[in-house]
């Protein structure tokens, strides 16, 4: 980028100095990013892997890093939640008033309620299984609630999901806990930032792309 559009290389930079005026902390922020890289819709394992590591340096443990896939994981279902209420409506089936499992208060079961109960009158057996393999809710966690939510916001209102419902229901759930109006706005601005990987993954497609055959994409890159 530095090379092709200097300008924008300088327009990045002063970006990048402007986040660090943010109020939530660095480490969340990061973590912010591995759950918006790892989200499958996304997918950027490139990034994750930057990002992890700088969670790290700013003292995220490796649990902490995991627990934020954890999150990644699990709101990855929302075509599997809203398929299966549009599955019971139409079938006529009648959805459990709540959610029967063992862990109604399940981060992945807030954001998504329709896998409590459209899923569990239709998928008895096996949605159990599926969550305690994504959100392992025998394991006592160590990010905090508040963090937790703000993850969840981010990863909802980034590109990779953008549900407007889902957003809602994740916004109320960082006011029931105190988290202030500024907090939210930024760490939904964190996952916003996804994308500037147009940029990021598309100027080295460019310099490939020129490399390969200068004739040919006639793209005036000079050596």
């Amino acid at each position: 980028m530095a090379d092709i559009d200097p300008d924008r290389y300088e327009r990045m930079v002063r970006m990048t100095e402007a986040r660090r005026t943010l109020k939530i902390s660095p480490r969340l922020q990061e973590l912010i990013y591995v759950a918006v890289d790892l989200q499958v819709a996304h997918l950027y394992p490139d990034g994750a892997e930057v990002h992890i590591v700088a969670a790290i340096d700013r003292g995220a443990t490796v649990v902490e890093v995991v627990e934020a896939m954890e999150i990644s994981a699990g709101l990855t279902y929302r075509s599997l939640s809203t398929s299966l209420a549009i599955v019971a409506s139409t079938y006529g089936v009648t959805a459990a008033d709540a959610a029967t499992t063992d862990h109604q208060d399940l981060d992945l079961l807030r954001i998504w309620p329709d896998l409590g109960t459209a899923g569990e009158r239709l998928l008895p057996e096996v949605l159990p299984s599926l969550i305690a393999y994504v959100s392992a809710p025998d394991r006592e966690k160590t990010l905090s609630d508040e963090w937790r939510a703000l993850i969840t916001v981010a990863v909802l209102a980034s590109p990779a999901i953008s549900d407007d419902a889902a957003v809602g229901r994740a916004t109320a759930w960082c006011r029931e806990l105190g988290i202030e109006v500024e907090d939210v706005a930024q760490a939904i601005f964190c996952g916003s930032l996804i994308g500037t990987h147009s940029f990021t993954r598309g100027y080295p497609s460019l310099v490939a792309a020129s490399r390969l055959d200068r004739d040919r994409y006639s793209l005036g890159i000079v050596d």
